[in-house]
């Protein structure tokens, strides 16, 4: 473990108010550009950085464990994992460019390029803050289950604690 303190829990959900505000600002740039309604939008950027932050996430803590495999051995489930995730980023750009709006005189091709320059452009910054704000989901877990008055939540996890 590190020597850093516990992040306040004030400054966790700075982060996720932080990230949400990117994200709607990324949703509102791209809702301005395409015929979806900013809440659509708002819910499919939403629903995309979650995906993305859960697959990493569990892909990271299965490689930490590495029961399926030796040190340094690149597995199969790897390989899913990043396919997933690289799928998950070309249907949301392929959604993107099909809404893209038609009064853009291109061919579809191209129109997809503009709509994977647009994404790109604002997915590539996104990734730290996304980074940060899973860190902060997680701390806010563990938090939520330290405290005392959430009793119900660890006997519900079967960790019990005897005074």
């Amino acid at each position: 473990m590190s020597d850093e303190k516990t992040p306040r829990g004030w400054r966790l959900w700075a982060r996720l108010i932080l990230t949400a505000t990117y994200l709607a600002g990324f949703a509102a740039v791209l809702s301005a550009a395409t015929d979806v309604h900013f809440v659509q939008m708002f819910a499919a950027v939403a629903a995309m950085a979650i995906a993305c932050c859960g697959l990493s996430l569990t892909w990271l803590v299965l490689w930490a464990r590495r029961l399926d495999s030796r040190l340094g051995q690149f597995t199969v489930g790897s390989l899913l994992f990043l396919t997933l995730l690289v799928s998950l980023a070309l249907s949301f750009v392929s959604w993107v460019a099909s809404h893209l709006d038609r009064q853009i005189a291109v061919a579809s091709g191209e129109r997809f390029a503009v709509a994977a320059v647009i994404s790109a452009g604002f997915a590539v910054p996104a990734i730290p803050l996304l980074v940060r704000a899973t860190e902060s989901v997680v701390w806010l877990a563990a938090l939520a289950v330290r405290r005392r008055r959430d009793r119900r939540l660890r006997a519900f996890v079967g960790e019990r604690r005897q005074s």
